[in-house]
């Protein structure tokens, strides 16, 4: 009984010591894993933090680079702005005149020439920050209305009205420029809301023709679209106010269109007999210019 006894013992200490020695293996074996993980992730950490440091370096050289650039491309920019600003003073076109669009006509060949390839330069200098400058972006859409290029016109009468937002005589260009671009149903829209714009901000003491002229522009307008009550209704102010025959012919006119389209055989030959007898050309124009806005209408 003594010898199972010392025989367990034996046995058990064997057991304990194998056991024991394991344990002692497996820890030194974690403790050597652990070791290698904790150098690779210091791999790793100073890797990265070596790519955030190139990273850096090159982030700051392009903005030095990006910083220089854009310097120099202001530069580029005044030094082209100088030569729209001289080409402009000798077309001397004025947005709020009568009849702009004969105006642009009447502009030299040769200045159209130049105001385009300085546009295209400046279009081409893809300048990101002169949103702010209003005088530039005047002088942009003076030049591509002189040019005849009336949508990026009213672009930058955009960029100029959100920023000087109580000025009569830009909406009223604005709306001009909208109204020449003939591009869509939008185009139509902006010019009214322009053209509503420059009537909340108009003086009181503002001479009547120029104050004839905005509601006849914005009877014309709603014509377009197609609102015939409320273009009468404009027009017929726009005619109150109205002492120079520009105003009064032109008021004639798109009167006559809208009663045209209303298919108003009686108003129509009233304002049609105005016309012609204030205005030759302008009725002729009528004439030419009826099919379009009333083609069912008859008024023989």
């Amino acid at each position: 009984m003594e010898s199972m006894q010392t025989i367990f013992t034996i046995v058990n200490s064997i057991l304990s010591l194998t056991v024991l020695g394991l344990i002692i293996r497996f820890s030194v074996m974690m403790r050597s894993a652990f070791s290698m993980m904790k150098d690779a992730l210091k791999e790793k950490e100073d890797g990265l933090k070596q790519r955030i440091e190139t990273l850096k370096e090159e982030l700051e050289k392009t903005e030095k680079w990006a910083k220089r650039n854009e310097e120099e491309l202001i530069k580029e920019k005044n030094v082209i702005e100088k030569q729209l600003n001289t080409v402009l003073s000798e077309v001397n076109i004025d947005l709020r005149s009568r009849d702009i669009r004969e105006a642009v006509k009447n502009v030299d060949e040769n200045l159209k020439i130049s105001i385009k390839e300085i546009t295209e330069k400046i279009e081409n200098l893809k300048l990101e920050k002169t949103n702010n400058d209003i005088e530039f972006n005047l002088s942009l859409a003076e030049a591509f209305a002189a040019n005849g290029e009336w949508s990026k016109s009213a672009e930058q009468f955009e960029i100029v009205t959100k920023i000087k937002s109580t000025s009569w005589e830009l909406y009223f260009s604005q709306g001009v420029a909208f109204a020449n671009s003939r591009l869509d149903g939008i185009s139509n829209l902006k010019s009214l809301q322009s053209y509503i714009s420059a009537i909340i901000f108009l003086p009181k003491n503002i001479d009547t023709n120029t104050r004839a002229r905005i509601y006849i522009y914005l009877g014309a307008m709603l014509k377009r679209l197609n609102k015939l009550e409320e273009a009468e209704f404009n027009i017929k102010i726009g005619l109150k106010y109205a002492q120079d025959k520009y105003e009064i012919n032109d008021g004639l006119y798109n009167l006559a269109c809208v009663y045209a389209m209303q298919n108003n055989k009686k108003e129509y030959l009233e304002a049609e007999e105005k016309l012609k007898s204030n205005s030759i050309k302008k009725y002729h124009y009528l004439q030419s210019r009826l099919s379009e806005y009333a083609p069912n209408f008859d008024k023989n």
